[in-house]
């Protein structure tokens, strides 16, 4: 009787861990307000870059440590679009997965990027 207790509840941590790990993975708006308010960190096209997306609509990209330029991002359904000055809209499908944020765009390509809260470097 005892081992079947024991089987039962190993099979109740198993699922749960599971499910778990299934609501920590964030899309659309969930997951963007995740993101909105922090900074995130990658390694894009062999150039590190940062960007903060300010709760206001404003991002501030940080690209090689030293050049920074300001745009605007937008939810648009379940995609977030960025534009900068002198270039074309580009618009991602966001999710967040515990600290890491995955940007998908079938005409941009795509980064993965690590979540740093804030704006730690005053962007």
């Amino acid at each position: 009787m005892n081992l079947k207790l024991a089987l039962a509840a190993t099979a109740a941590l198993a699922l749960g861990a599971v499910a778990d790990s299934y609501a920590q993975k964030l899309t659309g708006f969930n997951a963007w307000s995740k993101v909105a308010g922090n900074t995130v960190k990658a390694t894009v096209d062999g150039k590190q870059m940062e960007e903060y997306y300010d709760s206001s609509g404003v991002v501030k990209h940080l690209e090689g440590g030293s050049k920074i330029s300001t745009g605007k991002w937008v939810l648009e359904g379940a995609n977030v679009c960025f534009t900068y000055p002198g270039d074309e809209k580009a618009c991602y499908v966001i999710e967040v997965d515990g600290d890491i944020a995955t940007f998908t765009s079938k005409t941009h390509g795509g980064f993965r990027a690590t979540i740093i809260p804030g704006n730690p470097h005053k962007l």
